[in-house]
Protein backbone atom coordinates (compact mmCIF):
# COMPACT_ATOMS: atom_id res chain seq x y z
CA UNK A 1 0.00 0.00 0.00
CA UNK A 2 1.49 3.36 -1.16
CA UNK A 3 1.23 5.86 1.47
CA UNK A 4 1.41 9.64 0.65
CA UNK A 5 4.70 11.23 1.74
CA UNK A 6 3.41 14.19 3.06
CA UNK A 7 0.78 12.64 5.11
CA UNK A 8 3.49 10.65 6.53
CA UNK A 9 5.54 13.45 7.49
CA UNK A 10 2.19 15.04 9.25
CA UNK A 11 1.84 11.49 11.18
CA UNK A 12 5.65 11.40 11.82
CA UNK A 13 4.83 15.31 13.17
CA UNK A 14 2.44 14.71 15.34
CA UNK A 15 3.85 11.66 17.14
CA UNK A 16 7.09 13.68 17.67
CA UNK A 17 4.53 16.96 19.32
CA UNK A 18 2.63 13.98 21.22
CA UNK A 19 5.92 12.83 22.44
CA UNK A 20 7.35 16.29 23.73
CA UNK A 21 3.73 17.09 25.38
CA UNK A 22 4.22 13.55 26.69
CA UNK A 23 7.76 14.30 27.87
CA UNK A 24 7.02 17.90 29.05
CA UNK A 25 3.74 17.52 31.22
CA UNK A 26 4.84 15.76 34.66
CA UNK A 27 7.51 18.36 34.14
CA UNK A 28 5.70 21.04 33.98
CA UNK A 29 3.36 19.87 37.08
CA UNK A 30 6.21 19.57 38.93
CA UNK A 31 7.37 22.59 38.32
CA UNK A 32 3.94 24.14 39.18
CA UNK A 33 3.81 22.45 42.39
CA UNK A 34 7.24 23.92 43.50
CA UNK A 35 6.11 27.78 42.95
CA UNK A 36 3.88 27.46 45.42
CA UNK A 37 5.00 28.39 48.54
CA UNK A 38 5.11 26.48 51.50
CA UNK A 39 3.92 28.28 54.74
CA UNK A 40 5.37 25.66 57.03
CA UNK A 41 7.93 22.68 56.87
CA UNK A 42 6.43 20.73 59.21
CA UNK A 43 3.16 20.39 56.55
CA UNK A 44 3.22 16.90 56.39
CA UNK A 45 3.56 16.13 60.50
CA UNK A 46 0.81 18.86 60.36
CA UNK A 47 -1.34 16.58 57.79
CA UNK A 48 -0.39 13.28 59.72
CA UNK A 49 -2.01 14.61 63.14
CA UNK A 50 -5.50 15.99 61.86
Amino acid sequence: MNENPSRLAGDRLLNLVAAWLLALAPAAMLAILLMRPVWDVDIFWQLRHR
